[in-house]
């Protein structure tokens, strides 16, 4: 069994309420979900969250909300560990859970753009490899680095009301 989970939490400091921001007209953890939801091999797709508003909105793109997160994983000081050793320990409750664990993929609500492609390839690998039991994708910290820097440029380069509007380079939207 593959379980796409993503992890919403509603206490973002940084940005109240990151995670169901509007990003082109749907809340940003909905691009998580629907990524899931279109993964071949995944057969279930559910939210972790602490909040009933987080629970409902996941529910409304297909998102299965199995219980909400207790404080204690739903704190700043929280970690991946202690949600997903939570959501084990919720799987184990269940007399319907199979005695071997699912294969988790742990998809964060706040990076709205993936490939599929590169999941599926991941997951396929997992299923494969007698040896391995975990991947992750990484990013160049030195190249987002750059494209900031490239993009503080282009700011200062442009109007407010352009710079609003969004806009592509051949990188991707920024």
């Amino acid at each position: 069994q593959v379980i796409a989970v993503i992890p919403a939490r509603s206490g973002s400091k940084s940005v109240p309420n990151k995670n169901i921001q509007s990003l082109n007209g749907a809340p940003l953890m909905s691009y998580s979900i629907r990524t899931a939801l279109n993964l071949a091999l995944v057969n279930q797709t559910i939210v972790l969250t602490d909040s009933k508003v987080y629970a409902d909105i996941a529910r409304h793109w297909g998102a299965g909300v199995p219980y909400i997160r207790s404080s204690k994983t739903s704190s700043d000081d929280a970690t991946d560990q202690m949600v997903i050793a939570e959501f084990f320990d919720y799987l184990r409750s269940l007399e319907t859970c199979d005695s071997e664990p699912p294969m988790v993929v742990w998809l964060r609500p706040s990076h709205p753009i993936r490939e599929l492609m590169f999941i599926e390839e991941a997951i396929n690998k997992l299923l494969k490899e007698v040896m391995q039991d975990s991947t992750a994708s990484l990013t160049d910290k030195t190249k987002v680095l750059d494209r900031a820097l490239k993009l503080e440029q282009i700011k200062q380069k442009i109007s407010d009301d352009e710079w609003g509007k969004g806009f592509f380079t051949d990188e991707g939207e920024e």
